[in-house]
């Protein structure tokens, strides 16, 4: 190896050494971890209002434990737990089952450590998933159509937002008011003291 080819290598392991000790300097300084470990306030924010409603500011009734998770801190609902789709319910005036609009029940704890049961509409679930079709920003009521007709199929490319005024919402909603009373029946067939309202 000549003079020329020794200083050559001599210079590149030079820039090597010194690209390597600049590369360990830049990522020592970004591995600065900070211990998040313990017991923190905390506070849920179901309805995206945190910001607007300066969260930061309150003095929270419950506490987390980290690390972990909301489930495993019981705050909320349990992401392993599937929520009850409720679809009758009974009416101890009447002595029968009543099919009704369906919704989904879940309990959740208040600010102040007691349960609450709480209910909400699948129609309502799916629009604030966002899997709704079509484009509702210009419609003055805009609703929720199945469109099969079947109010129990909730699956997205069955839903798209019309106005409540439209034909076809009000042709769905005719036949998801029988539907309902056909489940009624259905759910009370061998009660003798059975029969629907006056008007239906």
């Amino acid at each position: 190896m000549n003079k020329v080819m020794r200083n050559r290598l001599a210079g590149t392991l030079l820039l090597l050494f010194v690209f390597l000790c600049t590369s360990w300097a830049q990522t020592s300084g970004l591995r600065k971890m900070i211990d998040l470990s313990g017991t923190w306030s905390f506070a849920l924010d179901p309805h995206d209002k945190g910001e607007q409603e300066k969260l930061w500011n309150m003095d929270f009734a419950e506490t987390v434990t980290l690390p972990g998770t909301t489930d495993s801190n019981r705050k909320g609902i349990e992401n392993k737990k599937a929520l009850p789709i409720v679809k009758e319910t009974g009416n101890s005036d009447m002595d029968q089952m009543t099919a009704i609009d369906p919704y989904v029940r879940y309990y959740w704890k208040n600010p102040w450590g007691r349960t609450e049961e709480k209910h909400a509409h699948i129609d309502d679930l799916m629009a604030a998933a966002d899997f709704v079709d079509g484009d509702k920003s210009t419609m003055q009521r805009p609703r929720v159509l199945h469109k099969n007709m079947n109010y129990l199929d909730y699956h997205a490319d069955n839903l798209e937002w019309v106005e409540e005024s439209s034909s076809e919402y009000q042709e769905y909603m005719k036949k998801k008011r029988e539907d309902i009373d056909k489940l009624t029946k259905e759910l009370n067939w061998n009660n003798p003291n059975f029969k629907l309202p006056d008007n239906q």
